[in-house]
């Protein structure tokens, strides 16, 4: 089906025919042409064909291979309308690429160092350990070379590609990161752009098919991506992610390779993969990208959508409680409600809680659920110290409202009285920006709950648990209410969280920043 929006996009095409020195013939790839040519047609765009020299550019021989032929390829040929098309290609000179509608905005190199200079000082005046490995020295001149480093203009994509590598690997901080901006990835979705065709799994800096119904066998070992290794893909993929723990950085990405590998990689229509299939034989196919949509149906090992859920295990009066998100504190107690009302009633002795897809969220959650499974005094947290800026201030403000809905527009008039009429309230708003607040922790006897379950717990953890979830995960195992089951945690005891968002001023590029160090129950270093 053609649609009736019409957009106009630039495709420029090489005018090189020589493989350097070597003798050897090159050219357009006659595949990754007619695959985005032909797609972005059906889209209903208005195309048009540029090289740099104009007139006919020159086929890579090889795109003609029998073994490289495709749908594509022989749509390719049999198109008159189109050879015709490529052969009074326009000189690239005489194109103006402000008239096309697929470019993404650049910025000038000044406001590029500007950001920089931006969210460099940032992250030193807000994280509170982003100076602990590397000296403000040395992170100043890391900021100076990467400053030199930007000669052009970029658009967000490159200059985040460009400078989230350095910038987050000053510190181990899963909870750091840059959001991939999202308009333009829409835009290219929206413009026919396909993505990176397989569902897999990055693992052991590895990555495995996760899909079924492809050409590709499930549970294959793709060693290379258009001739990249795969080690390879993954540190680009990865290289503005510095979590604690890589296993950790390769499991929770996993889900959204196809999205990445656009980002880091660009625009591709086709991708040459190989592979070892079972038998230990290495082997290659080509294939043309898909829609999210389509990769997402494929994928084998899907995870459930829902924040947390629960189950009779069947043919048993074991419950199961799958909580894959700490999140949606609203809604947790009625679920607990049910949840252990059905354990009652139900005479169930036996109770998993499966953690071992949850990466975390508010550990408020946990507070909730200690009511239902322990009488004791319990605390998840040793101490909290928290650097103290004007960004955490007004994080603060908002997440009393989204998670106690105590602070309304009204308080604004007396807002003197609202800071002074609670103590931590008073601490963390009149505390000096750039000091160090540290909040001790003492255990309390949860509420005294009716539906109090006494049997046997077994939490799963794994090590995609991070983050609050490991946080429930050490308090569980710290006060003895039941057993641990799986593998260590991706969340070391001690870490860095509680973030809060940073807009720099020109490119507007979302960044995640840690404020605090978070000590679980039981660790103090």
């Amino acid at each position: 089906m053609t649609s009736t929006n019409t957009f106009k996009v630039l495709i420029v095409l090489t005018s090189h025919d020589q493989l350097g020195d070597t003798g050897l013939k090159t050219g357009f790839w006659s595949e990754e042409f007619a695959g985005p040519y032909y797609t972005l047609a059906e889209q209903g765009a208005e195309i048009t064909l540029a090289s740099p020299l104009g007139g006919r550019p020159p086929l890579d021989p090889k795109s003609e291979l029998p073994e490289f032929q495709t749908e594509w390829t022989k749509r390719f040929d049999a198109d008159d309308a189109l050879q015709n098309k490529l052969s009074h290609t326009l000189k690239l000179s005489e194109v103006n690429a402000q008239d096309f509608d697929t470019g993404f905005k650049k910025f000038h190199v000044e406001s590029l160092r500007s950001d920089l200079d931006f969210v460099f000082k940032k992250y030193g005046d807000i994280h509170p350990e982003f100076y602990k490995n590397v000296s403000k020295e040395e992170v100043a001149k890391r900021l100076e070379r990467l400053k030199v480093e930007i000669l052009m203009p970029l658009n967000r994509i490159e200059f985040m590609n460009k400078f989230s590598p350095i910038l987050y690997h000053i510190v181990k901080d899963g909870h750091n990161y840059v959001n991939g901006p999202n308009e333009e990835f829409e835009k290219y979705l929206k413009n026919g752009g396909l993505l990176f065709p397989i569902a897999v799994q990055m693992k052991n800096h590895k990555i495995f098919c996760d899909s079924k119904n492809t050409a590709v066998p499930f549970g294959s070992e793709i060693t290379k991506i258009n001739d990249l290794p795969s080690s390879f893909v993954i540190d680009k993929i990865l290289a503005g992610y510095n979590a604690e723990n890589q296993e950790f950085a390769e499991a929770t990405n996993s889900p959204w390779f196809s999205g990445s590998f656009w980002y880091a990689f660009g625009n591709m229509y086709s991708y040459n993969i190989t592979y070892t299939s079972a038998d230990g034989d290495e082997k290659n196919i080509r294939l043309g990208g898909l829609k999210q949509s389509a990769i997402d149906a494929s994928r084998i090992s899907k995870q459930s959508k829902e924040n947390y859920s629960f189950r009779i295990v069947d043919g048993s009066n074991v419950g199961l409680i799958t909580y894959n998100l700490c999140e949606d504190l609203e809604n947790f107690r009625p679920f607990c409600e049910k949840v252990f009302s059905t354990l009652k009633n139900n005479g169930s002795t036996d109770l998993i809680i499966d953690i071992r897809n949850n990466p975390g969220g508010t550990t408020r959650l946990g507070e909730v659920l200690y009511e239902y499974i322990t009488t004791g005094k319990i605390s998840q947290f040793e101490k909290i110290e928290t650097r103290i800026s004007q960004e955490k201030k007004s994080e603060y403000v908002q997440s009393r409202r989204k998670y106690e809905k105590s602070f309304k527009w009204y308080h604004y008039l007396y807002y003197p009285i609202y800071v002074l009429s609670n103590k931590d309230r008073r601490q963390i708003l009149m505390a000096k920006n750039g000091s160090t607040m540290i909040k001790r922790f003492s255990p309390e006897a949860p509420k005294q709950n009716p539906l109090l379950f006494r049997g046997n717990i077994y939490l799963l953890i794994g090590k995609k648990t991070y983050s609050a979830a490991a946080i429930l995960a050490s308090a569980f195992k710290h006060y003895g209410l039941g057993k641990l089951v799986g593998e260590e945690t991706g969340q070391a005891t001690t870490f860095t969280a509680n973030t809060v968002e940073l807009m720099l001023p020109q490119t507007k590029l979302v960044c995640s920043v840690s404020t605090s160090k978070l000590y679980m129950i039981g660790t103090n270093n």
